[in-house]
């Protein structure tokens, strides 16, 4: 079926008595349009001829229905109207700019009405008598037959007769001088425009929201860094608008169930499914760093989440890529071929009715389509891949602040199976949900999860480690509550020497505490080093922890002290916009003497700011003739030297005393076992420094606890007597290190406030931390004794206020606090928790201390406080 655009096939010329009966002001459709996108039947052809009137409201209330109804079912049409829609925005814009520009002119020549008056006169006079009658022959033998479009050349007749007339002259003659004013307007506009911007037009948008929510539709914007999201069941349609001097737009894109951003100057798909209508060649980048290059044609994107079945180390220090890569997937519909682009691999060439899918690196397998029948779904609307669903799976929703789907988070689950432990990584889809195949099943109520938002969501936070109860049904495992991510203040620092001159190279790996169990969990898959300006920057830190865990930074750097510094969590309002100066001081200067003669010794030195045992740097020297080291260079923590006796590994504290600006030291005469203070300790990438990298939920009952029924039960219970449900419970085990804590999870309380407790061990205490953070324990309950409830309240955590004593200076630029709580007495033998907390303007007072007496240290100066179980204390200084 062929259309003759451009002849002069017309419709009837119809008197004003018509044209005002039905509206029409007959305005002929866009030629480019009709070629670009040709109509698929004469319904077609009539509903685009109609469009632009439709969109000025100048159609009669039977032709408004038909054109509703049709582009209902239409999908091109639909496309087309959208575009007509932009089209009269974007004149209105202008019409309205240059409306206030020449009304801000004085002594204006032209009336505010005079454009509606001019394009009145004109389609009256176009509407008139001047050409054929309705109904003559000429007229009867130019109408358009089935399958033929409305002619766009009739439209040129009629103007021709226009400008036959006197009145037709004038109309024209006042017309061009409009048109000559205009176009002197848009010259000045033009010459004042900034340079080219790219950007996305969305055309047409149906459940489509940006950021916080907020709904778009058609006319609307997106540029740098901001995106869209499409909720299921809906549509949008957009131009890409690049930086180049070729054709524009670039590319018309539709997607439907999916997320895209604007990254770079171009559209980056995040998740789901996107239809690319190229009008030149362009590069489209692709979330894992890879690019399409696509000529002129219609193509098919499509990133798929791909599942992770290796279980790699669920440890955030994990180096690599990071668990579950995206499976990418390019569909050539028509048009030229598709290149897939990647560093370090030689391009490959999807061609025309093909698919290519690609992981990483790995080989492109493409495969043909076969043919495409026309009104199929393939053929209208893409049908994206779906996996099959899987015989055991764990599933989950990953949530952005506002109940927005955090799509493309990388979720890491542990949870037990078969009397083992198993590692699984997924990224979340679209809907920020994500289903994990799990075989063999979860047998756990509960699993371990750690999350760290999409590459391109830096304003997002991760979220640490920690238990979340679950529901088993059938081999299916479905998360009880959603993994909800915050926003996160940038953290931005800069690394100094004691004289204040930048340093470069310094490592700054953010770590997680725990203040109740001592582990320490370094986030190396978010270390930075400083630049020459010595500045470094973090983001994606969490925005908040489980309750009793803080955030520090350690800072390393080859010849000089390991400083460890705590930060507030990056989503309260203590979070320091502010950039942070932090001293990275040099070696001390040591002599030391009373060693083993010529002899290795391998000195550790223990880093402060962190528990005891959990963190050392280890430095090697070899003594002289006389046993000594003179004029080594050593950090400024507490120093130990390391010997091995037989099989045992052996630590004597090497006991320093500053003489001048040395320090002299001599080893003490008795040694201790090395467990006995340091924990095993793993190197972190790129530094000297060891830390114990664990976290409180790396051990977690994992075999069925046999006779569950008969079992010992523990009831955690509130002040009130109140059953307290998700409570979460541990078995405490105490390792040589110092008796420090070794937790074991065991599970989270029922509603009712009970866990069985028959897997505690007889040399095990059992640690309850509520949740919200109320905390309480038992000494050694009589794990044999069988059918017994052992009831526990839960105590709850209290408040401190800053007296305005301790407050800083109100011209004091660093307006926030930090405040460290020691407590004076063990909870459980060796648990003696150490809390840093932070005071800001507003926010004097802070939470989260479990109830006893403590030691606070501010400003290196240590007062006594008594933490209530209800209300607050105010610390002061007097």
């Amino acid at each position: 079926m062929s259309f003759a655009y451009g002849r002069e096939d017309r419709e009837p010329t119809r008197s004003p008595q018509q044209m005002q009966g039905d509206g029409a002001m007959n305005q002929p459709p866009n030629s480019g349009d009709l070629l670009r996108a040709p109509p698929a039947d004469a319904a077609c052809a009539r509903v685009r001829g109609l469009l632009r009137d439709f969109v000025d409201q100048d159609l009669a209330p039977g032709l408004v229905r038909e054109v509703a109804e049709h582009v209902h079912g239409c999908r091109v049409c639909a496309v087309e109207l959208s575009r007509s829609e932009h089209e009269v925005l974007r004149l209105r814009r202008t019409f309205d700019a240059l409306g206030a520009a020449e009304a801000a002119q004085p002594g204006s020549a032209l009336p505010p009405d005079f454009a509606a008056r001019v394009v009145e006169q004109l389609v009256l006079t176009e509407g008139g008598d001047f050409g054929p009658q309705a109904g003559s022959s000429e007229s009867q033998s130019h109408r358009p037959v089935s399958g033929q479009s409305v002619a766009i050349g009739s439209a040129a007749r009629k103007r021709s007769n226009v400008f036959a007339n006197p009145a037709g002259m004038l109309i024209a003659g006042l017309f061009a001088l409009f048109a000559l004013t205009i176009g002197m307007r848009l010259f000045v506009v033009d010459a004042a425009k900034p340079d080219r911007v790219a950007r996305l037009e969305i055309m047409y948008a149906d459940e489509v929201f940006g950021s916080g929510r907020r709904p778009l539709a058609g006319g609307d914007i997106l540029s740098e860094t901001q995106g869209l999201w499409v909720r299921r069941g809906g549509t949008a349609f957009m131009d890409w608008h690049d930086l180049s001097e070729s054709i524009q737009p670039a590319a018309s894109i539709e997607i439907r169930d999916g997320e895209l951003q604007f990254r770079d100057g171009a559209p980056l798909l995040i998740g789901g499914e996107v239809v690319v209508e190229t009008n030149r060649g362009v590069e489209v980048p692709m979330a894992d760093g890879s690019r399409l290059a696509l000529g002129v044609g219609n193509y098919v994107i499509a990133a798929i989440p791909k599942d992770m079945f290796e279980d790699e180390g669920f440890a955030p220090g994990a180096n690599g890529v990071l668990p579950g890569d995206l499976e990418l997937q390019i569909e050539v519909r028509s048009g030229e071929p598709a290149v897939v682009l990647r560093g370090g691999v030689a391009p490959q060439v999807v061609g025309v009715g093909s698919t290519g899918s690609y992981v990483g690196g790995g080989q492109v397998s493409v495969v043909s389509n076969g043919p495409v029948i026309a009104g199929t779904s393939r053929d209208r609307v893409p049908t994206p891949t779906i996996s099959p669903e899987p015989m055991a799976a764990i599933s989950g929703n990953v949530f952005a602040p506002n109940g927005q789907p955090a799509a493309g988070a990388h979720v890491w689950l542990q949870y037990a199976a078969a009397s083992s432990v198993h590692t699984r990584a997924k990224v979340a889809g679209a809907n920020g949900g994500f289903v994990v195949a799990t075989e063999p099943a979860c047998e756990s109520p509960f699993a371990i999860v750690l999350s760290l938002p999409s590459e391109l969501r830096p304003d997002l936070g991760l979220v640490a480690v920690d238990a979340v109860p679950a529901i088993l049904e059938n081999g299916v495992t479905q998360l009880q509550r959603p993994v909800e991510m915050g926003y996160s203040t940038v953290l931005t620092g800069r690394a100094v020497d004691a004289s204040q001159v930048p340093l470069q190279g310094v490592s700054v790996i953010p770590c997680i505490v725990d203040e109740l169990f001592g582990s320490v969990s370094a986030l190396t898959m978010k270390q930075t080093w400083s630049a020459q300006s010595g500045r470094f920057k973090l983001e994606q830190l969490p925005a908040r922890l489980p309750h009793h865990q803080r955030l520090v930074l350690a800072l390393s750097h080859e010849g000089r002290s390991t400083v460890i510094v705590a930060v507030p969590e990056r989503g309260g309002p203590a979070a320091q916009v502010a950039e942070q100066v932090i001293v990275v001081p040099s070696l001390r200067p040591v002599s030391l003497h009373g060693l083993p003669a010529n002899t290795l010794v391998t000195l550790l030195e223990e880093v402060a700011g962190l528990p005891v045992g959990s963190a050392a740097v280890r430095r090697t020297f070899t003594t002289n003739a006389v046993g000594a080291l003179p004029f080594v260079q050593l950090g400024h923590g507490r120093v130990w030297m390391l010997s091995n006796t037989g099989q045992v590994a052996r630590i004597a504290e090497v006991h320093l005393q500053q003489v001048g600006i040395f320090s002299v030291g001599y080893p003490a005469s008795e040694s201790v076992q090395y467990e006995d203070h340091f924990r095993p300790l793993q190197p972190l990438p790129g530094t000297e420094l060891k830390v114990v990298n664990s976290y409180r939920h790396q051990q977690f009952q994992v075999a069925p606890i046999e006779n569950i029924v008969a079992s010992q039960l523990l009831h955690v219970v509130d002040g009130y007597g109140q059953n307290v449900a998700s409570a979460q419970v541990f078995a405490i085990r105490q390792s040589p290190c110092y008796q420090q804590p070794d937790p074991r999870f065991l599970g989270f309380t029922a509603p009712n406030g009970h866990l069985s407790i028959g897997g505690v061990k007889v040399f095990e205490d059992v640690f309850v931390i509520g949740p919200n953070g109320g905390l309480a324990w038992v000494s050694r309950p009589s794990a044999g004794s069988a059918n017994m409830i052992v009831t526990v309240p839960l105590q709850a955590t209290g408040r401190v206020v800053l007296g305005p004593d301790l407050r800083p200076d109100p011209s004091n630029v660093d307006r926030v606090v930090a405040i460290t709580f020691r407590r004076s007495q063990e909870m459980l033998v060796g648990m003696a928790p150490e809390a840093v907390r932070f005071a800001t303007d507003g926010h004097w007072e802070v939470g989260g201390l479990p109830a006893g007496s403590y030691f606070a240290e501010v400003n290196g100066q240590t007062y006594p406080v008594v933490v209530p179980v209800a209300g607050f204390a105010v610390l002061t200084g007097q």
